[in-house]
């Protein structure tokens, strides 16, 4: 996250790190992009407030093993945010068509 820290500075742009902050409280308004650089651990709770914020127009950048496990650290069935990447990804890849 370091690099990635130095990288928005050089480039002026602005940021603001969230930890351990509840994202329910409004937070994520303030925000055009939310980056998950890692975060493993994302409760139910915090998926649907970030599912949210994207279907509302806002971006998200998940890295690494983002949104693998419960906020307890539990494994899950399900990743966190494969709703929003399943209606982006088609599940089967288009065959080309032979004329």
């Amino acid at each position: 996250m370091e690099l990635a820290q130095q990288e928005l500075l050089c480039a002026g742009v602005p940021w603001m790190p969230l930890w351990r902050q509840p994202l329910h409280d409004g937070t994520l308004e303030r925000c055009r992009v939310l980056v998950l650089p890692g975060n493993a651990c994302v409760s139910r709770d915090d998926a649907a407030v970030i599912t949210r914020f994207v279907e509302n127009g806002g971006g998200l950048v998940v890295c690494e093993n983002a949104g693998t496990f419960s906020e307890h650290h539990n494994t899950i069935a399900r990743w966190r945010f494969a709703n929003l990447f399943e209606k982006a990804i088609p599940l089967e890849t288009p065959q080309p068509r032979r004329v």
